[in-house]
This record gives C-alpha cells, structure tokens and sequence, in this order.
C-alpha cells in the first residue's frame, strides 16, 4: 500500500522485533498483554505507526500472521525474495498498525 512507503521510510515508526512466549503459556493472552503493554508505551512517546515483518515463504507463520491481523495490523507490502537466516527464497509481508 503506497500511503504507508513515507510513513515507513521515515524514523516516526517503531518495529516489532521478536514477540514469543513459551508453548506452555500459549493461547492464555501473554502475547497479547506484551503487545499492548508496548503500544501503550509507543503511543505515550508520539509514535503514529509500529511495523512488523511476517515470514511467509519458504516457511509460513500462520499464528503469526493471525496474532498481527486479530490485534489490528494490517498488510502493507511484500518483501522481495532473498537469501536471509539462512534460507533461499525468503519472503515476508509487512504488517502495520497506526496508533
């Protein structure tokens, strides 16, 4: 989506890193409470924006993809092929979510 490129380019954006929880704490809303607690920190600081990249291709993270779509984000692009952690044809979409 052209509308997010400036807001991307830009340094008035945060990313998600890494978001994980133990499989034993899954599906209890742990992730959910760490994502939030960010946001309300990102929002107190001015933040318009917070990314996140989600790997589709050659493994897919469904529970990903879901979690960023359930907590509001959105799909704004598709990264290009390349070789990164290790892996051939690595791809992912970029999800974004205006605070």
């Amino acid at each position: 989506k052209p509308e997010y490129k400036e807001a991307y380019a830009s340094h008035a954006h945060r990313c998600v890193g890494k978001l994980a929880v133990l499989p034993s704490t899954g599906r209890k809303g742990v992730a959910t409470t760490l994502l939030h607690e960010a946001i309300t920190i990102l929002k107190q600081n001015n933040t318009p924006y917070v990314f996140s990249f989600v790997a589709f291709s050659p493994v897919t993270n469904f529970p990903s993809m879901m979690f960023h779509e359930k907590n509001g984000f959105e799909r704004v692009a598709i990264s290009i092929s390349r070789h990164l952690y290790q892996m051939d044809n690595y791809r992912s979409f970029l999800y974004c979510k205006t605070l």
